[in-house]
């Protein structure tokens, strides 16, 4: 079972942005808003614009940014029909929320409602041999607003979480470099409950080439990926498949104790000058059915 250790650390209120500043210059701006004060409308007609939409949420109070998703020309409509929107307060996004609950306008029903929170991270390809301390002074200095931290000891892998979406989303795009290695950074997946996690007998594998290129080998196969596997665990199956145009695997471990004894072995190893990259696959935990 993996064990983590958390560090906790608070920064300053995060900013609020002019309400006059566009979105491109909101993100130049580096300007923040709570993730409690985001909110998702729903029921938008498709030809209503930026421009009307904004001012239609701004009745409420000024808002900081909008985010609405163009629609194909080749539909001819101005939206697909939702967008996201960020006030500077909690306080103003709840107003919004109870003032456009079932709201007519424009011949359609619309809908305002909370926007999921997305301001925490997983970070991979850590060195293993990274204290907590230490690794969160180093993320610390790299990407600001960052709140906590959970780093998995000896696996290489950690979660952060930071104060805004926006935040976040800066972390993201950042290139965070330790020990020669480049970080790889995603968003984390849903929390998945602690006895669904122990359960997982699939890893998610890939490597990076001596050029720094993400990806298995070209000419790497499904029976040579099983081979070097299981010479750590039991394996029921391979499965080599391409994720945006790098080859990836999941390889089936027969049991818990297996695709443990893999990670630990694995996870960092060089294998044909490639360093390999070797992560539990938690798609589809904490989501129903």
């Amino acid at each position: 079972r993996t064990h983590f250790l958390s560090v906790y650390f608070f920064s300053p209120a995060v900013l609020v942005g002019r309400r006059a500043l566009a979105d491109s210059m909101v993100e130049e701006l580096n300007v923040d808003v709570p993730f409690d004060a985001e909110v998702f409308i729903g029921g938008l007609p498709h030809a209503a614009s930026e421009e009307e939409i904004k001012a239609l949420l701004e009745e409420v109070a000024p808002i900081v940014k909008l985010r609405m998703p163009p629609a194909h020309v080749s539909t001819g409509m101005k939206n697909k029909g939702y967008a996201f929107a960020a006030y500077h307060t909690a306080q103003d996004a709840s107003a919004a929320i109870e003032r456009y609950k079932n709201y007519e306008w424009r011949g359609c029903t619309i809908g305002v409602t909370a926007s999921r929170p997305r301001n925490e991270l997983f970070l991979g390809n850590l060195p293993k041999w990274l204290t907590p301390k230490d690794f969160e002074t180093r993320l610390r200095a790299v990407t600001p607003g960052l709140i906590s931290v959970e780093l998995a000891m000896g696996k290489g892998f950690a979660f952060a979480a930071y104060e805004s979406n926006g935040a976040a989303e800066r972390a993201l795009k950042q290139e965070i470099i330790m020990d020669g290695s480049k970080v790889t950074t995603r968003y984390r997946e849903p929390k998945a409950n602690e006895s669904a996690l122990d359960q997982v007998t699939i890893a998610w594998v890939s490597s990076l080439s001596p050029e720094g290129k993400p990806g298995l080998p070209d000419d790497m196969t499904e029976e040579e990926l099983a081979t070097l596997c299981s010479n750590h665990g039991a394996v029921q199956k391979v499965c080599i498949t391409e994720s945006k145009g790098a080859r990836i695997a999941f390889v089936t471990f027969e049991d818990r104790a297996s695709i443990e004894e893999a990670l630990n072995n694995l996870n960092g190893a060089d294998v044909r000058g490639y360093k390999v990259k070797m992560e539990l696959s938690t798609s589809g935990l904490g989501k129903g059915k």
